[in-house]
């Protein structure tokens, strides 16, 4: 992880900014989200505000970056690598009962596209 996505007019975005497990996406969503808060604040910037709102960008995303991305892919990675045959069987457990569930299925998989914050 970065320490910071912003270094004076350089900004970090998607996995520039931080590495993580390609499973899942989240590299990819989480650059088209950094991408997306990015661009509002250049408009903000455009339209007459401070360039201080790139401090913003930078705090919201690595703080995103660090809640949300890092221990999800970590979630999956472990998830994938897991030998056990009891906590696979928990997990498929698990899984089986968030898709039979159609608004647990709904938040899942509004967790893993990113989008539970926008909806």
């Amino acid at each position: 992880m970065a320490d910071t996505f912003r270094v004076g007019r350089a900004i970090l975005v998607g996995d520039s900014a931080h590495n993580n497990n390609p499973s899942g996406g989240m590299g990819m969503n989480s650059g088209i989200h950094d991408a997306a808060n990015l661009t509002e604040k250049l408009i903000r910037i455009r339209n007459g505000e401070s360039d201080s709102v790139l401090d913003d960008y930078a705090r919201e995303r690595r703080q995103y970056a660090i809640e949300s991305v890092q221990l999800y892919t970590d979630q999956q990675y472990n998830n994938m690598v897991m030998s056990e045959e009891e906590a696979r069987q928990k997990r498929n457990k698990s899984l089986a009962e968030t898709a039979a569930d159609p608004a647990k299925a709904r938040a899942y998989l509004l967790r893993a596209s990113m989008l539970e914050e926008r909806i």
